[in-house]
């Protein structure tokens, strides 16, 4: 009997970890780059429909934005960004690639490292 609970929670657990995160709908928060030698960030807004997201700007690129497709996998989710950028900034603070996803309480954090810099997008969940 304990096999059969047991075995009944771990693939709920499963299916449970493989579900969406973001939902159809608009999200609010802070983007933050750690460089190492300091930290800069911006607000954003990320707009979510079926597999595509929209991500807004700011005019010093703290977040550049983006738009395109979205997928997930198991504890990330992967933006696959869709336009034309000039090559006077740093690409990673276009809403790129593939992120991990840990949530804390009413926020979700999407995280990617490259080399020294952690970029991270703070989503609140809750209005």
């Amino acid at each position: 009997m304990k096999i059969i609970v047991f075995i009944a929670l771990t693939a709920w657990v499963t299916l449970s970890c493989n579900r969406a995160p973001l939902l159809n709908g608009t999200y609010s928060g802070r983007f933050i780059v750690n460089y190492g030698s300091g930290i800069q960030e911006g607000p954003f807004q990320l707009e979510i429909k079926d597999n595509s997201y929209r991500c807004s700007g700011n005019e010093n690129r703290l977040p550049a934005g983006g738009s395109g497709t979205l997928s997930y996998g198991q504890n990330e989710i992967v933006f696959q960004d869709e336009n034309m950028w000039t090559a006077d900034f740093d690409w990673n603070l276009i809403l790129n690639g593939s992120y991990s996803l840990v949530q804390m309480d009413d926020t979700l954090s999407l995280t990617k490292k490259q080399g020294q810099a952690k970029y991270v997008y703070k989503i609140g969940l809750k209005p």
